[in-house]
């Protein structure tokens, strides 16, 4: 992806209704291939393009799971599927889509036997349909960062954009840096040390047969790009369980130049929340409509810690015909994560949700 980026070409995530097999390009843009989704394979991917070449583009879930067919696209197969966003394009809330797979697989097998028989289903507006008993239930939609960490186990990396994009402002303000930026600097400027902000994907555990001490090796992502760094017995035994996959966190690092090779060292890590909530004063949620409300305040009512630590929150509204605003302080404090920022702005009526004022404290 990052070549690709780097050339100018912009890699889309796949999609039922543009991918191919392989990687396919339409308008000058690359689409992911299906069959590189993990545990989806060939025989389901081309399962998938062969009938929509064949009748046409897939206009919703019933239309899909009425073409599905179920001696190649399995259980594990659609998880991956839809973890990936391949049917964003019929339904946007994967969770949903998540959530219905039994139901979608289910209509995919009574539409199999239907056409074996040749045999409409009793419901259904022909032999391809899965009519309208395919009933899709409600779902909370992922928030960004569990959509971005469901698309990575689908992938192996993050496509669609990445989980450190929504700390970006504040990680320029901070002076941390990401890897490709952080490597230039040490080449260019000779820089041996820095702050770096990443997203643990993997840690392997080491012994050294010389003194039995224990080290490992830690896989980085950020939004320049996968990276590996090493760290030693006494910075592991500190910081091990901020080194698990999936989290976000600030480090701490020393570089060895060499002419042909880059190595980075761990030498302290932080967590990036932890960061983040330390310097946050408040936050200001700018709501357009009150259709929001409900889906806000429990959003909010997670995040809610006790005693005098976290942020406040205040809430600016926009009354209906009025030229004014009224802002509303909500009562306690509030943990409040990118992540759980980032799904409070995706809901409809909220216009943003920004913060106020911070206190800079990057102490180790």
């Amino acid at each position: 992806r990052q070549e690709a980026e780097r050339l100018g070409i912009e890699v889309m995530p796949p999609d039922a209704n543009r991918s191919g097999t392989e990687f396919t390009v339409h308008d000058g843009k690359i689409f992911y291939a299906l069959a590189a989704i993990r545990n989806v394979g060939r025989a389901a991917a081309q399962s998938i393009v062969d009938s929509r070449e064949n009748k046409g583009l897939y206009k919703d879930l019933p239309d899909l799971a009425a073409r599905l067919n179920p001696r190649h696209v399995n259980k594990r197969s659609l998880e991956n599927l839809a973890r990936a966003g391949v049917f964003d394009s019929l339904e946007p809330n994967r969770a949903r889509i998540f959530k219905s797979l039994d139901i979608i697989l289910a209509a995919a097998g009574r539409a199999a036997a239907n056409r074996s028989i040749g045999q409409n289903d009793l419901f259904g507006a022909g032999s391809d349909s899965a009519g309208p008993s395919l009933v899709i239930p409600e779902a909370r939609a992922w928030t960004p960062m569990e959509r971005l960490a469901e698309e990575f186990d689908a992938i192996g990396f993050y496509l669609s954009g990445h989980p450190l994009d929504a700390y970006a402002a504040d990680l320029a303000r901070l002076d941390m840096s990401f890897f490709e930026d952080f490597k230039t600097l040490a080449r260019e400027k000779g820089f041996g040390a820095g702050r770096l902000a990443g997203i643990v994907t993997n840690r392997k555990e080491r012994k050294s047969a010389k003194s039995g001490n224990a080290y490992a090796f830690v896989g980085l992502s950020d939004p320049t790009g996968q990276y590996e760094a090493i760290v030693f017995s006494d910075t592991l035994a500190e910081c091990r369980d901020r080194l698990e996959p999936g989290r976000s966190v600030a480090l701490r690092v020393e570089a060895d130049l060499a002419e042909d090779d880059f190595k980075l060292r761990i030498q302290g890590v932080r967590a990036l929340d932890e960061i983040m909530q330390a310097q946050a004063s408040g936050w200001r949620i700018v709501m357009d409509d009150t259709a929001a409300a409900a889906e806000m305040k429990s959003r909010l009512e997670t995040a809610a810690v006790n005693g005098g630590r976290g942020d406040e929150v205040v809430l600016r509204l926009s009354l209906p015909g009025q030229a004014c605003e009224v802002e509303l302080k909500l009562p306690g404090r509030y943990a409040v994560t990118p992540d759980t920022a980032g799904a409070i702005r995706e809901l409809p009526g909220i216009a943003d949700m920004v913060q106020m004022e911070r206190k800079p404290n990057l102490a180790d």
